[in-house]
C-alpha cells in the first residue's frame, strides 16, 4: 500500500520560508493550531534539523500525546 502524505509548508507572500531577518516564525496562531490538529492524526512527522533544534519540545508534546 502506498503511503498517504500530507505536506504543510508556510511561506511569506514572496515565496520565502523565512523573513529577511532569518526568522521562520511566519505562521499565525490559528494556523499553528490547525497544524497540531493535523499532526495528532498522523503516524509520523518529518521535519528538518533546524525545526528539531528550535522546536524540539513543541513537536511531540502538543502534536502526538492527544492521540494516544
Amino acid at each position: 500500500m502506498k503511503p498517504y502524505v500530507i505536506l504543510n509548508a508556510a511561506m511569506t507572500l514572496d515565496g520565502k520560508i523565512a523573513t529577511a531577518t532569518g526568522s521562520s516564525n511566519i505562521s499565525g496562531e490559528d494556523d499553528l493550531k490547525r497544524v497540531h490538529e493535523i499532526r495528532k492524526d498522523c503516524d509520523a512527522i518529518m521535519v528538518g534539523i533546524g525545526t528539531v533544534l528550535a522546536d524540539e519540545s513543541k513537536i511531540g508534546r502538543a502534536s502526538c500525546r492527544e492521540r494516544v
